[in-house]
C-alpha cells in the first residue's frame, strides 16, 4: 500500500523558512522545498531509479497557515522501497552545502570532487 515518511523543507541542521500570518512566507517556503526536492533527487538518485519510490511536495494545514514539507512515497509492501525510504530518512542532509552522494543497494558513499 502507499504510504510516505513525512521530512522537512530543508536541511536538518538550518533554520527553514517559518509559517507567519503577518508576511507573505509561501513564495519563499515554496523555493526553499524545491530546492530541497532536488538536492535529495541528486543525492539518492541512484537509490530513487533501482526502487521506483519519488518526493512530492505537501501542504499541511497549521493554526497560523499552512506549510510545506516534502514526503518520500513508497509502497510498504514493498521491503526494498520501505528500506529505501527509511534509509533517504536516516540520511538528510545537514547543510545545504552537503553533496554527498549515496549509491544503491549502499556499497560505498560518493563524493563529489572540488
Amino acid at each position: 500500500m502507499r504510504d510516505y515518511l513525512d521530512i522537512e523543507s530543508a536541511p536538518w541542521g538550518v533554520d527553514c523558512v517559518q509559517v507567519c500570518p503577518y508576511t507573505n512566507y509561501m513564495p519563499a517556503m515554496k523555493a526553499e522545498t524545491i530546492k530541497f526536492k532536488e538536492m535529495l533527487e541528486k543525492r539518492f538518485a541512484k537509490l530513487i531509479e533501482k526502487t521506483g519510490i519519488y518526493f512530492k511536495i505537501a501542504r499541511n494545514p497549521h493554526d497560523f497557515g499552512t506549510y510545506l514539507s516534502l514526503q518520500i512515497v513508497f509502497d510498504d509492501e514493498n521491503e526494498k522501497q520501505s528500506d529505501a525510504a527509511y534509509f533517504i530518512e536516516s540520511n538528510c542532509p545537514e547543510t545545504w552545502d552537503d553533496d554527498t552522494a549515496f549509491d544503491w543497494p549502499v556499497k560505498k558513499i560518493l563524493k563529489r570532487e572540488e
